[in-house]
């Protein structure tokens, strides 16, 4: 996996268990 994947499904995490 690359990084960037990485912080994208991350962020997209974090952004889902924020809402």
């Amino acid at each position: 996996m690359s990084i960037l994947t990485l912080s994208a499904f991350d962020l997209s995490m974090a952004e889902g268990k924020n809402i």
